[in-house]
């Protein structure tokens, strides 16, 4: 299971643009692609509906 935190900051970078690419976000977010990437795809995989969810990301 994907970290709440992890969770946040992914679905506030997709908010913005949806169609952003892994390595975009990693790069927003300064982690590695990788983990971003795996991530994600946790969180699609899972297919569980987010209903609720607040975030910020930090420049």
């Amino acid at each position: 299971m994907v970290e709440l935190s992890w969770l946040r900051q992914i679905v506030a970078a997709l908010h913005i643009d949806p169609r952003a690419s892994w390595r975009t976000i990693a790069t927003v977010l300064r982690e590695p692609e990788r983990t971003v990437a795996r991530n994600g795809r946790s969180v699609r995989r899972s297919r569980s509906p987010i209903r609720r969810f607040s975030a910020s990301i930090l420049p």
